[in-house]
């Protein structure tokens, strides 16, 4: 099914974790986004929502804040 240009029925796998990637979706239930989020810095590809949380977000912050870096 094509919804808004989006293949909702397609359901991408998350490149850290393995699992599905659920479509972003309107309160009235419509998909709106279908491909995860960009998993840089931890690796090189798509991720789910959770993955993106609690890997990739403190990844970057932790480039963004190095404080031992040179």
């Amino acid at each position: 099914m094509i919804i808004g240009g989006i293949m909702s029925d397609v359901l991408k796998m998350c490149v850290i974790c393995g699992k599905k990637i659920k479509p972003q979706k309107t309160d009235n239930g419509e998909t709106y986004w279908d491909n995860g989020h960009n998993a840089l810095p931890v690796k090189e590809g798509r991720c789910c929502d959770k993955c993106n949380q609690e890997k990739v977000i403190p990844a970057r912050l932790d480039i963004l804040f190095c404080d031992t870096c040179d």
